[in-house]
C-alpha cells in the first residue's frame, strides 16, 4: 500500500504544480516543455489505466488541463519521439475518458508525424536520423496501433518499416 501512496502522492504534486494551461517545465520555470508534459502525462494515464492512482474529480479536470495542452500544443522543431508520445497519451486518454475529441487529436497528430517518416523508414529527430529517439518512436507506434484502429494497416507498414530501419542498425556483436 505505501507505494500506492507514493504514486498518488507523486502524481498529486506533478498536478498541483503544473503550470495554469496544463503543461509542465522540464528545467526553466515556465518554459512549457511538450516533453516533459507529455512524459509525465504518460505515466499518470497508465497509473489510471492500472487503477494504481486514485485521484479525486479536481485532479482529474487538472490532467484533463494537461491533455488538452499537449493536444493544442505543437513544438517548433521535428522530435518525433515527442509526438508519437504525445498521439499515444491523447488515444490512451481518449479511451479512458471516452472523449472523442482527444481521439480526433490523436489522429490530428498522426497525420502529422506521418510527414515526418522518410522514405527509409525512420522518422525526424533535430533534422535527421537519431536511433536512440526512433527506439522510442517505434515502441510508442507499436502501443498506438491498439488504440487508432482506423490506420491499423498503414501503421502496420509504418511498423514493419520502421523495425527493419532500426535492426539494420545492430552491429555484427548484437550492439545498437
Amino acid at each position: 500500500i505505501l507505494i500506492k501512496e507514493l504514486i498518488t502522492n507523486g502524481a498529486i504534486y506533478s498536478l498541483e504544480t503544473q503550470n495554469s494551461n496544463g503543461s509542465v517545465d522540464d528545467y526553466y520555470p515556465y518554459e512549457q516543455a511538450s516533453g516533459a508534459t507529455a512524459f509525465t502525462a504518460y505515466a499518470l494515464i497508465n497509473c489510471l489505466e492500472m487503477k494504481s492512482l486514485n485521484i479525486s474529480k479536481y485532479h482529474h479536470e487538472k490532467f484533463k488541463k494537461r491533455l488538452f495542452w499537449l493536444s493544442n500544443h505543437y513544438e517548433t522543431g521535428r522530435l518525433s519521439n515527442h509526438e508519437a508520445l504525445i498521439i499515444l497519451v491523447l488515444a490512451k486518454s481518449s479511451k479512458f475518458y471516452n472523449d472523442n475529441i482527444l481521439l480526433n487529436k490523436a489522429y490530428e497528430r498522426f497525420e502529422r508525424l506521418l510527414n515526418w517518416h522518410s522514405e527509409e523508414g525512420w522518422f525526424e529527430e533535430y533534422g535527421g536520423f537519431d536511433l536512440g529517439y526512433e527506439t522510442l518512436t517505434f515502441s510508442c507506434l507499436v502501443e498506438i496501433n491498439n488504440f487508432l484502429p482506423s490506420i491499423k494497416s498503414k501503421l502496420n507498414k509504418i511498423i514493419k518499416k520502421n523495425a527493419e530501419t532500426i535492426m539494420s542498425c545492430i552491429e555484427p556483436d548484437y550492439c545498437l
